[in-house]
C-alpha cells in the first residue's frame, strides 16, 4: 500500500478520534477552542505511534520524536486558528462547527503529511 494511502488511513482513524473527543467535550460545556486543542492533541498521540510503525516504517528515535512534536505543535496551533477563522466566516450557519472542523482538519492534513514526509521521516524508506 503506498505511503500516502497509509497516511490517509491512519488519518481517518485519528480524525475520528479527534471528532469524537471534540464533540464530547463541547457537549460537557468545554469551550470550542479548548475542545479543539484537546481533541487534536489526543489524536496526535495516537497518530505518532501509527505513523512511526506503519505509515513510514521507521524506528522510534528521540530526534524523530522531537521533530514530530514540533510539527504537531505548529499544526495544533494552525488547526485551532483555522477552526476559529472558519467559525467566524460561517457565522450562524446550521453546521458551522462541522464546517470549521473540516476546514481545520484539511489544512492540518496537508501540512502534516508534507512536514512528516519531507522533514521528520525523510530518511525513512518510502514503500
Amino acid at each position: 500500500m503506498p505511503q500516502v494511502i497509509r497516511f490517509l488511513v491512519a488519518g481517518v482513524l485519528c480524525v475520528t478520534i479527534d471528532y469524537v473527543v471534540y464533540n464530547i467535550l463541547m457537549a460537557f460545556g468545554v469551550g470550542v477552542s479548548t475542545s479543539k486543542a484537546i481533541s487534536v492533541t489526543t489524536s496526535v498521540c495516537v497518530s505518532y505511534f501509527i505513523n512511526v510503525s506503519w505509515t513510514f516504517n521507521s524506528e522510534n528515535r528521540l530526534e524523530r520524536i522531537i521533530k514530530y512534536i514540533t510539527v504537531y505543535a505548529v499544526s495544533i496551533i494552525m488547526n485551532v486558528f483555522v477552526n476559529m477563522g472558519a467559525l467566524s466566516l460561517s457565522g450562524s450557519l446550521r453546521y458551522s462547527t462541522q464546517f470549521a472542523f473540516l476546514c481545520a482538519t484539511a489544512a492540518s492534513t496537508i501540512f502534516n503529511y508534507l512536514c512528516l514526509k519531507l522533514w521528520v521521516f525523510r530518511s525513512a524508506k518510502a514503500s
